[in-house]
């Protein structure tokens, strides 16, 4: 779904790199008019393709990505069947721009523009979901930050197989640590013996 094209008025040969197509009264290459228009002195038709996409496509993009949730049926704080959530998830991340898929440096600022529209708009379309029953699962959607909530939304971008040696490299130096500060104990003890007082360490 990353192959959306660019249109001013009339298609262009040109791809985006995002999953929808879009238009916009953009300043062409003077010569081919086939592509935005590139200036390394970041000119005045630099300034108002980036004008169209930062102000007037990524805030239209965010409306899109809310009203396609809302088509889905995707309703915060609601149960729903498990498959049928992740079907839809599914079909709703699938609009969610790809930076890595961006096509130039114009559409790479377009979707840092779209991300910092829902962050600083605080725009609740992120999910977050966990099963209630054996086939049911309960969702909500948060924003990326919220002036509300002390405590602000943390993605886990971990595979499974990550978290597992994350938890063996962890338990492996903790270990490491305490047998360090057994080890050290032992030797105090063993330096400032009293038989008044003797030192039992037991090592599990």
């Amino acid at each position: 779904m990353e192959h959306g094209r660019v249109f001013c008025s009339l298609p262009l040969p040109l791809e985006s790199g995002l999953p929808i197509h879009f238009n916009g009264h953009f300043a062409l290459d003077h010569e081919a008019r086939r592509s935005l228009y590139t200036d390394d002195q970041e000119g005045y038709h630099v300034v108002w393709n980036k004008h169209l996409l930062k102000d007037i496509i990524a805030p239209s993009y965010t409306t899109g990505l809310i009203e396609i949730k809302d088509l889905l049926g995707l309703e915060t704080d609601s149960q729903v069947n498990e498959l049928q959530l992740r079907k839809k998830l599914s079909i709703f991340h699938g609009y969610f721009p790809d930076f890595e898929k961006a096509k130039n440096d114009y559409f790479k600022f377009l979707i840092c523009s779209i991300y910092s529209w829902i962050n600083s708009n605080e725009v609740p379309i992120f999910a977050s979901a966990k099963l209630v029953s054996n086939s049911e699962a309960h969702v909500q959607f948060y924003p990326l930050y919220s002036s509300k909530d002390t405590f602000q939304s943390v993605f886990n971008t971990m595979t499974k197989q990550q978290i597992n040696s994350s938890i063996i490299g962890t338990i492996g130096a903790v270990g490491s640590g305490i047998s360090e500060k057994i080890g050290s104990l032992n030797d105090e003890a063993h330096k400032t013996r009293d038989d008044r007082l003797p030192t039992l360490v037991h090592i599990f």
